[in-house]
């Protein structure tokens, strides 16, 4: 009886470390939702809720924000600038004017070496806040400079890399075309 119990366990454990084994050296085979987030423009646009074209006309103070968390009280620092509107392209937007949050202080080089500047022409992707302000959406992702009627943005995004120093007039309705027709990525949960 004792060989008929040993043998048992010994052929379940084998059996459990070959499943365990083959699950784990095709971990890389599984998304993790780090990587793959969207596949397509329209899905990459999903959480973009306005985009306008427009001009940075200013740029405030570093402030801090509050981050609202229940949990803790956690501030963090803010630079404003304020953006005349020339166009909005999608969505809707109540005034001439927007305030465009930015991660970060001026003084901080690394951080302001990534702020719109005063002056520069833009196209912006965002997101709204709920006290009627705007970041850019994903960062880089949501800021594109607009010279010599070509674009250029710091993304690393592979659905827009190859939109870097696109005609700003194509990039207008292909990012437009884009946000109007978006849809959800249907790997989200």
């Amino acid at each position: 009886m004792k060989i008929k119990i040993f043998t048992s366990v010994l052929i379940f454990s084998f059996v459990m470390g070959g499943l365990v084994g083959y699950s784990s050296s095709n971990i890389n085979n599984i998304d993790f939702g780090t990587e793959k987030i969207s596949n397509s423009l329209e899905e990459k646009m999903w959480n973009v809720e306005v985009i306008i074209k427009g001009t940075v006309i200013d740029q405030g103070p570093t402030y801090k924000r509050d981050a609202g968390l229940e949990y803790d009280n956690f501030d963090y620092d803010v630079t404003p600038s304020t953006i005349k509107i020339e166009k909005v392209l999608f969505g809707e937007v109540p005034n001439e004017e927007i305030v465009l949050l930015q991660h970060g202080s001026l003084e901080n080089s690394s951080c302001a070496e990534n702020f719109v500047k005063k002056g520069s022409k833009v196209i912006l992707l965002l997101t709204k806040t709920t006290d009627d302000k705007y970041w850019s959406y994903q960062f880089a992702d949501g800021i594109w400079e607009i010279n010599n009627g070509k674009v250029f943005s710091k993304t690393d995004t592979k659905q827009l890399i190859g939109l870097i120093n696109m005609n700003e007039n194509a990039f207008e309705n292909l990012i437009s075309n884009a946000a109007k027709n978006k849809k959800k990525d249907p790997s989200y949960y």
